[in-house]
């Protein structure tokens, strides 16, 4: 409790930097940009980062599955990351689902991450998908912080994080990669919820191909200024969306229905922006039938294999990292996610 009631939180416009003489930017003028990894948040960081929004100058540069960087402040990133391992759970989130909170040493460095970010007097945030589990530590931080959930179609998730490959966790259980896809937007429909008029939902879609729209609901929304980029910030064709085969949509509609229902409810929570596709479109490379049985429904390691045919020379596929070992021991990864 001393800790916390030491920390300074971010107070109204009036609050002044006394290092730079600056004002800074109110706690209102915070938009944390969060969603399921692989959709489209580094984009729609992007975006909003040439429209005005700071994010910090250490962002984390490009890597595997995001040649253009992530848009991640390097502090935020670390600080949620080293909690996430501290628990035994991976960066991706395996295999947990509950919600995480700071200690009240985390909850003053959380703070003081937030005040060096609002040191100009502009809107700020930060871009991380694992924010997701710690949505209500930070609104406890902030609580008048604005929050953009930026979503994507399960399969299309799915066969993303198959294509990057570079996820340990699913490459020793790739079934696990919908009950993730499950367990990040029900975080985030669930914090809506109790918070709607602090969010906004935008289909990863819609801020790839219209961003003026996206813009436009932010500053409607909540009285910004932003202003559309004179130069674009990203190149929309490489948001890859039309590659799922027949089979692989049919293990998605047929064995998680629940996905499909979690789907809709996405589009419910976004139909301001407009439905860049109908809840219940086939958004596959070839029109499906679905009364069409004749299609076998391969597994979610055929689906992998399939995306990473290097993967079939060998299993294990890829030796136990230090924190899928320890989970391993505890025996986390014995239960099925997303049940």
């Amino acid at each position: 409790k001393n800790a916390n009631a030491n920390a300074k939180l971010v107070l109204p416009r009036a609050m002044t930097n006394t290092a730079s003489s600056r004002p800074m930017a109110s706690a209102e003028s915070c938009l944390i940009i969060t969603g399921m990894h692989r959709s489209g948040t580094s984009l729609t960081a992007a975006f909003l980062k040439a429209a005005g929004v700071w994010l910090g100058d250490d962002l984390i540069g490009s890597a595997v599955g995001n040649p253009n960087g992530h848009y991640e402040h390097r502090a935020f990133v670390e600080l949620q990351d080293q909690i996430l391992k501290g628990a035994g759970i991976d960066p991706l989130g395996c295999p947990t689902r509950r919600t995480l909170d700071f200690s009240a040493e985390q909850t003053q460095k959380a703070r003081s991450l937030v005040n060096r970010l609002a040191s100009r007097n502009q809107p700020f945030g930060w871009k991380d998908p694992r924010t997701t589990y710690f949505l209500n530590a930070w609104h406890q931080c902030l609580p008048t912080a604005r929050y953009l959930f930026v979503y994507r179609r399960p399969e299309e998730v799915v066969d993303s994080l198959f294509r990057r490959g570079s996820d340990l966790a699913l490459l020793h259980h790739p079934e696990w990669a919908i009950g993730l896809w499950q367990t990040y937007n029900q975080k985030l429909i669930d914090f809506a919820r109790a918070h709607p008029s602090q969010c906004l939902f935008v289909h990863a879609l819609t801020a790839a191909t219209e961003p003026s729209k996206l813009l436009d609901a932010i500053n409607e929304r909540w009285g910004w200024g932003l202003c559309l980029p004179q130069k674009a910030c990203f190149d929309p064709t490489q948001f890859q969306t039309r590659r799922v085969d027949q089979q692989d949509w049919m293990q998605i509609q047929t064995n998680h229905p629940e996905a499909q229902s979690l789907y809709a409810e996405l589009q419910d929570w976004a139909d301001h922006l407009g439905r860049p596709e109908p809840a219940d479109q086939n958004y596959t490379e070839t029109r499906l039938d679905q009364n069409t049985t004749s299609t076998p429904l391969g597994s979610y390691e055929d689906w992998l294999i399939k995306r990473q045919p290097q993967l079939a020379e060998s299993k294990p596929v890829l030796p136990n990292d230090q924190v899928t070992e320890r989970a391993l021991v505890q025996g986390c990864f014995d239960r099925p996610m997303g049940k």
